[in-house]
């Protein structure tokens, strides 16, 4: 996406209900950490987008991640929520009416 606010998407987007789940890095993050081998991280954060991808909005959900890491979307269709978890099927975190994280590096920002 480019715009005042570029991101680019990680990994796969999972769909729940009427919407579509992704995450996103700020592109010059991103890139500057592609490009950097002493690298900690840069930061994602959980969109909600409608079908058609002509909104979306961000989530108070965030993650640092290293380009050396996977993060992959489940969708709960009985708990209407959103999991996420890595490449050793750690849960990161849920999203959903009560959003928790369950590893270091995620942030559930105030609304």
């Amino acid at each position: 996406m480019d715009g005042d606010h570029p991101r680019v998407y990680v990994r796969y987007p999972v769909q729940l209900g009427n919407h579509v789940y992704q995450m996103a890095a700020n592109t010059r993050d991103f890139k500057k950490c592609a490009t950097t081998p002493s690298c900690d991280g840069y930061t994602i954060t959980l969109y909600e987008c409608n079908l058609d991808y002509t909104c979306c909005d961000p989530l108070p959900v965030q993650y640092t991640i290293t380009l050396q890491n996977n993060i992959y979307l489940g969708a709960n269709e009985a708990t209407n929520e959103i999991n996420a978890s890595d490449d050793n099927d750690t849960l990161i975190f849920t999203y959903g009416a009560h959003p928790v994280c369950y590893v270091d590096k995620c942030v559930i920002l105030d609304h």
